[in-house]
């Protein structure tokens, strides 16, 4: 009899616990939609291009389209002397101006503003880097893994060089870009990329910077083939590299690490604005 109370005292116990329970309300902040401003600035450009869009705040009913541009802003430009008002492309849906009439200069400072008709602003600065790496070599090896009548399989070890400049900390962004040969259009040839890496001199101050990439070439009948690469190199301002590292590690691909956050430097938006120096290098394999 002692067990039977036990047990209906233990029901009563949960019984009393599970029929306190209620709703609670919680109020949430108001959170209206921020401009969202993205604008990258280079020498080599043929011209200034900004992107504008809104956020779509969380848990609020705003009906926002975050993949539409906003095309009545108002988006200038100035690097401390001259201003230039940039006009709206309906087509790519950008703001931009052609780099002969607001060209880019290497150390200067640039100021970008965005005004809305319902009363938005968003602005934010970058300093260009100095001049761009005088050369990029690369190099490389392979070795053949597999071959039969049907395909060759190649792996390759590409190794890139450049000299850092000293006396100043640099930021480096490699982007190799894949020349895919067309089989169906063997005319035609098509880029993929293949990756981006991100570099400081850090440890390595007016040194030769080197880095390295592996991949499998499988050279097949009747399939299109990697028949080279197109390697860019960026020396890059803190907000280009921030930015592009905050994406490298929100697409980490591991699902348990801990929530990342994007780098913005957008002043009463989101978003960023940076710049960046850029060499190519085309290689045939």
């Amino acid at each position: 009899m002692k067990t039977i109370h036990n047990i209906l005292l233990a029901a009563a116990a949960i019984f009393g616990l599970t029929s306190c329970e209620s709703d609670a309300t919680v109020d949430v902040p108001e959170t209206k939609p921020k401009l969202v401003v993205s604008s990258f600035i280079s020498p080599q450009d043929t011209q200034v291009v900004v992107r504008v869009k809104r956020s779509k705040p969380i848990f609020q009913s705003y009906n926002v389209n975050t993949s539409a541009s906003v095309a009545n802003a108002s988006v200038s430009i100035t690097n401390g002397s001259t201003t230039m008002q940039l006009n709206y492309n309906s087509t790519g849906e950008y703001y931009g101006v052609s780099a002969t009439l607001f060209p880019i200069t290497a150390g200067t400072t640039y100021t970008l503003t965005v005004t809305t008709p319902e009363g938005e602003t968003a602005t934010a600065k970058t300093t260009v880097p100095g001049v761009a790496p005088a050369a990029m070599n690369v190099s490389y090896t392979y070795v053949v893994e597999d071959s039969n009548s049907f395909f060759v399989s190649r792996h390759y070890t590409i190794t890139i060089n450049w000299n850092d400049f000293s006396g100043q900390s640099d930021l480096y962004r490699v982007v190799p870009v894949q020349l895919v040969k067309s089989v169906i259009n063997p005319t035609d040839t098509f880029q993929l990329r293949a990756g981006e890496f991100l570099i400081s001199d850090a440890n390595n101050d007016g040194g030769t910077i080197q880095d390295k990439i592996d991949f499998y070439n499988h050279i097949a009948q009747g399939s299109d083939t990697i028949v080279g690469f197109d390697f860019y190199l960026m020396r890059s301002s803190p907000e280009y590299y921030l930015y592009h590292e905050s994406l490298l590690n929100y697409n980490s691909g591991d699902p348990f690490s801990e929530p990342s956050l994007i780098y913005t430097n957008i002043t009463g938006g989101l978003g960023v604005f940076g710049s960046y120096q850029q060499l190519k290098k085309r290689v045939f394999l």
